[in-house]
């Protein structure tokens, strides 16, 4: 596991601690339809860092077996706030040491007022499409306390016939950690696998609110 710095460090000093676990932090949920070696490793990077789809249109719905912290919610129920949605794994390193630590940190001070008074919305969706005897809904519930996360999180559904989950598989993402922005109309604003500029992210917050 790796340490856990600040994520409202430099960005260029995070990157010299989260450099080494990327790779694991990035788990890729390609399943057994991507073959393995050095040409479908190539044709994975593309699709990683390539624009979302998603961006100008409306976020899907959240599809969750159980919501283990705070009430549940949905992406229609939350039309007319800014929501941001960090989908993690429990023993995802860059999960623990970024995007955890960094909602934590916008629920408790740069956004703790616009959180307080529900203009902000923090979603949690524990999207688990490995190690699933190990990411239970049980460690999640301690996991969600330990962390002080006090905000809705969801874990999210898997089907027997899909080894990817529900709400992973709506978004279409391919790794953990992924972060994303809705903005009050319900659309998607910023979409991102793995580790960006927190800064940059929390002014386009800023700009969603005052829209």
């Amino acid at each position: 596991m790796l340490p856990a710095p600040s994520p409202f460090a430099p960005l260029t000093s995070r990157r010299q601690v989260l450099a080494s676990g990327l790779a694991a932090g990035l788990a890729i949920g390609f399943g057994a339809s991507v073959t393995s070696g050095p040409a479908s490793a190539q044709q994975r990077r593309p699709t990683i860092n390539a624009p979302s789809p998603l961006l100008g249109q409306p976020a899907p719905e959240f599809q969750v077996e159980a919501w283990v912290r705070g009430p549940a919610v949905s992406m229609a129920a939350l039309k007319g706030r800014v929501v941001a949605i960090d989908f993690f794994q429990l023993w995802c390193p860059m999960c623990n040491a970024f995007t955890g630590p960094l909602f934590v940190h916008w629920q408790n001070q740069r956004f703790k007022q616009p959180v307080s008074d529900g203009r902000l919305a923090l979603v949690g969706v524990h999207t688990v499409f490995e190690g699933f005897d190990y990411q239970s809904k049980e460690r999640l519930a301690n996991y969600i306390v330990e962390k002080e996360k006090n905000y809705p999180v969801g874990h999210d559904l898997k089907r027997p016939e899909s080894f990817v989950p529900q709400t992973m598989k709506a978004w279409g993402n391919l790794a953990t950690p992924t972060v994303a922005l809705v903005d009050k109309q319900g659309l998607v604003r910023f979409h991102k696998a793995g580790l960006f500029d927190h800064r940059q992210v929390a002014d386009m917050i800023d700009d969603l609110l005052a829209a």
